[in-house]
């Protein structure tokens, strides 16, 4: 578990300018899947371990939060028994 948090760490923190357009981007991108999901019924919202409303705040977060990032942290919370995602 330690190597897999380091290579996130790692991963995400991309030094300078670039890499701050580089996370902007890779945010935007993840974004169009979440567009993707609002057309989703809620039986495929369930299968994935997310709610209608989930995506659709999601959907607003701002550019510098990675969607996907926060979709799996909900998920986990969930799977472990901490409904208040």
């Amino acid at each position: 578990m330690d190597d897999y948090a380091l290579s996130q760490a790692e991963f995400r923190s991309e030094p300078g300018l670039w890499g701050k357009c580089v996370r902007v981007l890779r945010h935007w991108r993840s974004r169009q899947s979440f567009r993707d999901l609002r057309h989703a019924s809620n039986y495929q919202l369930r299968d994935i371990g997310l709610t209608r409303d989930d995506v659709e705040r999601l959907g607003k977060l701002p550019l510098s939060v990675d969607a996907a990032w926060e979709a799996e942290a909900i998920r986990f919370r969930r799977s472990h028994g901490n409904e208040s995602a």
